[in-house]
């Protein structure tokens, strides 16, 4: 052969797979581990302190660091609660994003749809490997359509989605959905 490959023509899959599922790194979250566990700490401490005599005990500052320690633990779980409940979901068809527990919403965007990808990272971010993807759709004017927040690798992630985008078949085979 002179160059030329054998194209074998492969027929659209008529079913959407799974490609990858992404969640958010907890370093996107550093802070608010760092302040709960330090109100914990702080409370806890308190407590002890006053429990082995070491301070005085007054009933007001007891409250304040069981308090503290309520607030701190609250801060962490809802943190950790949030960071777990939220997929980014890269198929064959489409990329999605899932948020909740309970009631869980789901935005998506096909391959089709998507104008333009970015990524930004700060530079706290590029050293950890992290940054957010940026999507936007045709459907939507007015901002991004998706946002992958605190991911790890945007870039390679960016082109995995690129290259779906560049093989969509014509008509795609997610034509007979209503979006």
């Amino acid at each position: 052969m002179s160059g030329t490959a054998l194209r074998v023509p492969v027929a659209p899959e008529k079913r959407e797979r799974l490609i990858l599922i992404v969640l958010p790194k907890r370093i996107g979250s550093l802070f608010h581990y760092v302040f709960g566990t330090v109100l914990l700490v702080l409370g806890l401490l308190y407590n002890v302190a006053t429990a082995g005599e070491w301070l005085p005990y007054n009933e007001l500052t007891w409250y304040l660091g069981i308090l503290a320690i309520s607030i701190g633990v609250f801060i962490m779980v809802t943190v950790e609660i949030k960071r777990r409940f939220t997929l980014y979901i890269i198929t064959t068809w489409n990329i999605r994003v899932r948020r909740g527990i309970v009631r869980r919403r789901t935005t998506r965007v096909f391959y089709d749809e998507i104008d333009r990808m970015d990524t930004t990272a700060s530079p706290e971010e590029k050293i950890a490997g992290m940054g957010n993807l940026v999507v936007y759709s045709n459907r939507v004017s007015d901002g991004p359509a998706l946002i992958f927040k605190d991911i790890y690798n945007p870039e390679g992630i960016r082109e995995i989605i690129q290259r779906f985008i560049d093989t969509i078949p014509d008509p795609p085979p997610w034509s007979h959905l209503d979006r």
